[in-house]
């Protein structure tokens, strides 16, 4: 049971970490965002994790 929870934790981190490192690439290259921009862009998923 330890194990299962130790791997759900692992996959949702990394998924959660992931995507903010994609999303930020994606906002800069493909919608030509400063990183000013594309940090406002992300901000709702920063607020989000912190209060989760």
């Amino acid at each position: 049971m330890l194990a299962l929870a130790n791997m759900a934790s692992f996959v949702l981190g990394f998924t959660g970490y992931a995507s903010l490192f994609f999303l930020s690439l994606f906002l800069q290259q493909a919608q030509a965002d400063s990183p000013a921009l594309a940090g406002w862009h992300l901000m709702p998923q920063f607020v989000t994790t912190t209060a989760v």
